[in-house]
C-alpha cells in the first residue's frame, strides 16, 4: 500500500527527532541538523511547486529559514575550535539577528494577504511584543547585564528584530490567521525560533558564554520540520482572501488583553522595587523607556476604542432613527393602501365595499334599531361631463361630496359607489328623519357651483329607504328597495325625493 507524503513526511520527522533526543553528541548534532535540513528543503520544495499565495511572502520565510541554517553553520564553523565565544562578542550575536529581517518581511505581506488593513491590530500586535519584552527584561535580562558590545547588541539588535517578527506573528493571529492551520502552524514556528534565539542570548547573559543547551538544540531540530509541515499541508496552497478578524474590538478578550498590558509596567515596577540587586543607570533606562512607550501605545490605543465605541453608538442611533422612519413610513403606507382599497380615490369618501360592510354588520345586529338608506343620483351630470370635460365633472364630484357630508346626519356613513351615484346609510332614522334628510340633500345639491370661474347648476334625486322591524334582511335587498325608490324619483322628472318604508 502506497503512503501518502504527509505520511511519510511525518515518520522521517518523528525518527530524526528521536534521534535528537536520545543520541550523544556527536550523532545527536548530526541528527539535529539532519531534520532542519529535512523540513527546511521539504518546505521550499512546496513552495516553489505547489506556490502558494502571496508567493513572496512565503519565499521570504524560506529564505529565513536557510539564513537560521546558515547562521547555526557559521557559528559552528568560526567558533567550532574556540573554548569561549563571549557574550560580549559581536559578531555572533548579529548573526543570530541575522534571519529576522527576512522573516519580519515575509509576515507582513502574509499579514497583508491574510487579513483585512487594520492598523488596530498592529498596535495590539506592538503592545504584547513591547510588554514581552519588558517582562523578559525585568525577569531575566536585567539582572544578568554586563555592559560590552555583544551585550549592547542583544538587547537592542536582537531583541528589537526579533520582538518585529513576534509582533507580526501576533498580529496574524489577531487579524484571523489562526483559523488557517498553515498560518496557524507558521505561527508556532516563529515561537519556536524566538524561544531557541532567546534562550541562547539568555543563558549566555548568565553564563558569559553563547552556547546550545539540550532544550535549545531540541527545539531548533523541531523548527525544521514543522516548517516543512506547513508546506504538506492542504491549506498551504488555499487563496488567502482578506476576511473579517475573529474578534472584535470591543470583545471580552480584547478588554482582557488590555488589562493584562496595563499590569505589565506595574509588575515591572514592582520587580525593580522588590529587587535584592541594586539596579543599573542603563537597566532603568532601558525598563522605563520600554514603559513609557507601552503605556504611550495602550492611550492610544484605548483612544482609538473609545473613538471606535462612540462611532458605533453614533451608527447606532443613525440605523435606530432609520429603522424607526422605516417603520413609520410602512405604517403610513400600510394606511395609505388601505385608505386606498376602501375609499373612493377621487371624493375620499368609502366605497361600496365598506358600505356593504357596515350595512350587513347593521343588518345582522341584534339589537337593531330603526334606519334608512338613501340612494343618490345627480340629475344631468352626464351632460356637464360631455359638455364641460371630465376634469370639470371631477371637480363638481368633489363638491357634491362636501356637500353631501355636511348635510348627513352624525350617525350617518356616506358612500360613493361610483360614477355619480352616492349612498347615505342613516342608523337610528324613523321616517320622519330619513325624509328631511333626504329634502335637505336635495335642498343642498340643487344650489349652483362655482367651478372653473363658471356657474353650474344641477339636481339629484333621492331614493330613501326606511328600515323598520327586526326580520331578517339582505343587504343585497336594502340596495334593490332603494334602488327602486330612487327610479320612482327619477321617473317623476328628478330635483326630488321619494321615500319608502320596508317592513319585515
Amino acid at each position: 500500500m502506497v503512503k501518502s507524503p504527509l505520511a511519510v513526511y511525518l515518520a522521517i520527522a518523528v525518527a530524526l527527532l528521536v534521534g535528537v533526543v536520545v543520541t550523544q553528541e556527536p550523532v545527536r548534532a548530526l541528527a539535529s541538523v539532519a531534520a532542519v535540513l529535512f523540513g527546511t528543503t521539504v518546505f521550499t520544495v512546496c513552495v516553489a511547486r505547489r506556490r502558494p499565495q502571496p508567493l513572496a511572502g512565503w519565499w521570504l520565510v524560506a529564505a529565513s529559514a536557510w539564513s537560521v541554517i546558515a547562521v547555526a553553520a557559521a557559528m559552528s564553523v568560526v567558533y567550532r575550535f574556540e573554548e569561549d565565544v563571549t557574550i560580549t562578542a559581536l559578531a555572533p550575536i548579529l548573526l543570530l539577528a541575522l534571519p529576522y529581517p527576512l522573516l519580519a518581511v515575509g509576515l507582513a505581506l502574509l499579514a497583508r494577504a491574510s487579513a483585512r488593513p487594520r492598523h488596530i491590530d498592529t498596535l495590539d500586535a506592538t503592545m504584547v511584543a513591547l510588554a514581552c519584552f519588558l517582562l523578559l527584561w525585568v525577569f531575566v535580562i536585567q539582572d544578568r547585564f554586563v555592559l560590552g558590545p555583544g551585550v549592547v547588541a542583544g538587547i537592542v539588535v536582537l531583541p528589537a528584530s526579533a520582538l518585529v517578527a513576534f509582533a507580526l506573528a501576533v498580529k496574524l493571529a489577531l487579524g484571523g490567521g489562526l483559523r488557517d492551520p498553515a498560518i496557524a502552524l507558521l505561527i508556532v514556528v516563529v515561537a519556536v525560533l524566538l524561544v531557541v534565539t532567546l534562550s541562547i542570548f539568555v543563558l549566555g547573559l548568565g553564563s558569559g558564554m553563547l552556547r546550545g543547551n539540550t532544550t535549545s538544540t531540541v527545539l531548533w531540530s523541531a523548527y525544521g520540520p514543522l516548517l516543512g509541515l506547513i508546506g504538506l499541508l492542504p491549506s498551504f496552497t488555499r487563496p488567502r482572501r482578506p476576511v473579517d478578524a475573529g474578534t472584535s474590538d470591543l470583545a471580552t478578550a480584547r478588554l482582557v488583553l488590555f488589562s493584562a498590558i496595563v499590569l505589565t509596567p506595574l509588575v515591572a515596577w514592582g520587580r525593580d522595587s522588590l529587587g535584592t540587586r541594586d539596579e543599573s543607570p542603563a537597566g532603568a533606562v532601558v525598563s522605563l523607556a520600554v514603559s513609557a512607550l507601552l503605556l504611550v501605545i495602550l492611550v492610544i490605543r484605548l483612544a482609538l476604542l473609545a473613538r471606535l465605541a462612540q462611532h458605533r453608538a453614533d451608527d447606532l442611533r443613525v440605523r435606530t432613527a432609520e429603522l424607526a422612519t422605516a417603520v413609520a413610513e410602512q405604517a403610513a403606507l400600510h394606511d395609505q393602501l388601505r385608505f386606498q382599497a376602501t375609499h373612493d380615490p377621487l371624493t375620499g369618501l368609502p366605497n361600496r365595499a365598506v358600505l356593504t360592510d357596515r350595512l350587513t354588520v347593521w343588518l345582522e345586529g341584534q339589537e337593531r334599531v330603526g334606519g334608512a338608506l338613501l340612494m343618490i343620483d345627480l340629475d344631468g351630470f352626464k351632460h356637464v361631463n360631455d359638455t364641460c370635460g371630465h376634469a370639470i365633472g371631477d371637480d363638481l364630484l368633489v363638491q357634491v361630496s362636501r356637500r353631501l357630508t355636511a348635510a348627513a346626519p352624525r350617525q350617518a356613513t356616506l358612500a360613493r359607489l361610483g360614477g355619480d351615484e352616492f349612498v347615505m346609510l342613516v342608523t337610528g332614522a324613523d321616517r320622519d328623519t330619513a325624509t328631511r334628510t333626504a329634502d335637505r340633500v336635495v335642498d343642498s345639491l340643487r344650489q349652483p357651483y362655482a367651478v372653473d370661474a363658471q356657474q353650474l347648476r344641477i339636481s339629484a334625486s333621492v331614493g330613501a329607504l326606511v328600515i323598520a322591524g327586526d326580520r331578517a334582511i339582505s343587504s343585497t335587498e336594502v340596495l334593490r328597495d332603494a334602488d327602486a325608490a330612487l327610479y320612482e324619483a327619477k321617473k317623476a322628472g328628478g330635483d326630488r325625493a321619494v321615500v319608502r318604508e320596508l317592513r319585515r
